[in-house]
């Protein structure tokens, strides 16, 4: 008898241990797409090109 009470405490505390795991998974889940779409966000400034005298890239005027 004392094994199944220990068993069905076990599996209780696994049960509990399982929902609070997907709970954060979900919270991570999350965030990262949050932190995909702030990246999709990002405008394109233009093309570069390089300064032939400094060597330093700028962008590309029309």
């Amino acid at each position: 008898m004392v094994q199944l009470i220990f068993y069905g405490v076990v599996g209780i505390a696994g049960w509990y241990a399982y929902k609070a795991f997907k709970k954060e998974m979900n919270k991570v889940s999350e965030k990262v797409r949050e932190a995909e779409d702030k990246q999709a966000e990002v405008k394109e400034v233009g093309e570069l090109e390089q300064d032939p005298k400094t060597g330093v890239y700028k962008v590309k005027k029309d």
